[in-house]
């Protein structure tokens, strides 16, 4: 199985930037969706050794799971191998991923979850689409929790320019780049970091 290539650009904000997010955005037809999302890894953790996650995301659509992999070239680009799921990552599916190689056989158990109430749609520009996704979240990890809120801006297709032209769109805002993913952030959350 051949990843895509995820190009995103998040921004930490707070619960009442998202709201003044969608006025600035008031073009994009925004779609409401509850999603969870249970982190899966080794009991040693040899995925988020690697730069790795994988979860699987319940929402209305159903369930997908997703793995991800930092790339090397230190951009905000990951790989992604995404296929529809169970409550319970596919080994079949993993085969044909590096997570494979990464847990040697061992065994996938449950780390943490992220609840989340994303608002997303699409924001066409000169160039690009990019989706845009307002996320009200709040990642759950050893018996913990902790609320964030992001807007996230991902490469849909065209020019990677159009990342730049969309957060312009959102200056106004007191953005703050992050280089957290939600996993990252169940991550520190579980360890206490």
């Amino acid at each position: 199985m051949v990843p895509t290539t995820e190009v995103e650009w998040k921004f930490e904000v707070t619960a009442s930037d998202l709201d003044k997010a969608q006025a600035l955005l008031a073009e994009v037809e925004f779609s409401v969706a509850e999603l969870v999302s249970v982190y899966f890894d080794t009991p040693d953790r040899a995925l988020h050794r690697a730069g790795c996650t994988l979860r699987v995301r319940s929402g209305k659509g159903g369930s997908k799971q997703t793995f991800k992999r930092e790339t090397s070239d230190g951009t905000m680009a990951r790989d992604e191998w995404e296929t529809p799921s169970g409550p319970e990552p596919d080994a079949a599916f993993l085969k044909d991923t590096p997570a494979h190689d990464l847990t040697g056989g061992r065994p996938l158990v449950p780390l943490f979850k992220v609840a989340n109430r994303r608002r997303s749609g699409l924001l066409h520009l000169d160039g690009g689409v990019v989706e845009v996704a307002l996320d009200d979240a709040v990642v759950e990890a050893g018996g913990r929790s902790q609320p964030f809120c992001e807007i996230e801006l991902e490469l849909k297709s065209g020019d990677p320019a159009a990342l730049g032209m969309a957060a312009d769109r959102l200056k106004s805002l007191a953005l703050k780049p992050s280089e957290l993913g939600k996993g990252e952030r169940g991550y520190r959350l579980l360890t206490g970091t």
